[in-house]
């Protein structure tokens, strides 16, 4: 019999219906070296899954899906279509490792990235089987893991609480105040599951719902973040502009991340960008060739700067004012997707 102990870092995609799956489980079910792992490990006391694989790592895998399979199908209200599990450093000298279930969760109509640690998993490996297969047998014990989860939910509860507090008062109405919310959304999403799955490793210890200041799940602070939106606008000033296509690709971009466009009476930041388009002197005889540079920078009502970018391209025709559209198209393609837009959201989520 081996133990697995991994120190490195793994990443596993799966879905929520894997074929793979359903066989291993199959397979396992009549296994003698399993029957005897649930004798040994009793669903009172231990939360348990297996898999096999014709490798050691093929078997841990599956284990491992089939234990979170198992958690997340008892996960009221919510759904993950798609998840990666990672090991994380922290693994004791018993051997037992803590996973990070990372995912799109939907909940209550609103959708949100989250991540939930499955804490205090181990794995029995077997030796290899007559039918040349491996199997794993993956478990929690109930107690140990919910006591963890227990200090998990408290720590991130009072988190969160305080990551409120800060949004909704020395940071309300400013940009700030939108990434503390959605921090906290986040922070709430992810204790909100491990409540979840608290109470089933620990339902005979029923713990008290977290709640965050005012509002009583995650699904109310995300909407208070979607809210901390409109207490504020950006302004967008072009100088330089063709026609207004570079403010409108610009507006269009922050508006899709969410907020507000325009000066309208609230806390007004201005993003400031500079377009040039220049036509090339470059010895071809066939093409004309014209350029573009845009450089943007975000300045709060104090004047503050909080964001700059540039992006530049050039393009080419045989009739000089297409080259000139082209590089207009070009700017613009690159504002909607990999420059400006882009470049706004990663800021938006420091």
């Amino acid at each position: 019999m081996k133990r697995c102990f991994l120190f490195v870092t793994l990443v596993i995609i799966f879905y929520s219906v894997s074929l793979k799956s359903s066989e291993s489980r199959t397979l396992v079910s009549d296994n003698n070296w399993i029957s005897e792992k649930q004798r040994e490990y009793n669903e009172r006391i231990y939360l348990t899954d297996m898999g096999s694989g014709v490798t050691i790592e093929e078997a841990r895998v599956l284990a491992v899906q089939n234990l979170t399979e198992r958690l997340i199908a008892t996960l009221q209200g919510t759904r993950i279509t798609r998840r990666n599990i990672e090991e994380t450093s922290e693994i004791r000298n018993t051997g037992r490792q803590d996973l990070i279930i990372k995912g799109t969760t939907f909940s209550g109509g609103v959708d949100i990235s989250t991540n939930v640690k499955l804490i205090g998993v181990e794995i029995i490996i077997s030796p290899l089987q007559s039918d040349g297969r491996y199997y794993a047998f993956a478990y929690m014990n109930r107690q140990e893991s919910a006591a963890r989860y227990r200090q998990l939910i408290a720590e991130n509860e009072r988190a969160v609480t305080s990551l409120i507090e800060d949004a909704g008062g020395r940071f309300a109405g400013q940009l700030i105040s939108v990434q503390r919310w959605q921090e906290a959304a986040l922070l709430a999403f992810e204790t909100d599951t491990a409540y979840t799955v608290y109470s089933v490793l620990s339902s005979n210890q029923p713990l008290n719902r977290p709640i965050y200041g005012n509002l009583r799940n995650a699904t109310e602070v995300k909407l208070a973040a979607d809210e901390a939106k409109n207490l504020f606008s950006i302004k967008v000033e072009v100088t330089g502009d063709v026609n207004g296509r570079i403010t409108n690709a610009i507006s269009t971009s922050i508006n899709s991340l969410g907020y507000r466009t325009g000066s309208q009476n609230l806390n007004t930041y201005v993003l400031s960008a500079s377009f040039i388009l220049t036509n090339e002197e470059i010895n071809n005889p066939d093409y004309k060739f014209a350029s573009y540079t845009l450089q943007y920078s975000l300045v709060s009502s104090s004047g503050s700067t909080l964001f700059t970018g540039y992006s530049e391209g050039i393009e080419g025709h045989q009739v000089i004012s297409q080259a000139r559209d082209w590089a207009i198209r070009s700017a613009i393609q690159n504002i909607e997707t990999t420059g400006f837009k882009s470049e706004f959201e990663k800021f938006l989520k420091q």
